[in-house]
């Protein structure tokens, strides 16, 4: 996934809602980088880091779909 600011596309394979603190702190990284250095700070568990990271691959490979639920929980925040 490639940010925004970084030339990414607004594909559902490359937009994922997050909120305004986390999103700003991502900034123009990538998913990969990012939730390495998350993991890397302590802001995540091992466990946490590797079921988000099977998560991206998921997303990738059009493996993970937005739920209707997921899309009106995005909007509405």
């Amino acid at each position: 996934m490639i940010a925004q600011a970084a030339g990414g596309d607004n594909s559902y394979r490359n937009i994922v809602a997050a909120s305004y603190d986390a999103n700003s702190m991502k900034n123009d990284k990538k998913v990969d980088d990012f939730i390495r250095e998350l993991y890397k700070n302590d802001l995540l568990s091992l466990s946490e880091f590797n079921e988000l990271k099977q998560k991206i691959v998921d997303l990738q490979n059009g493996k993970l779909l937005p739920s209707e639920h997921m899309v009106q929980e995005a909007i509405s925040s």
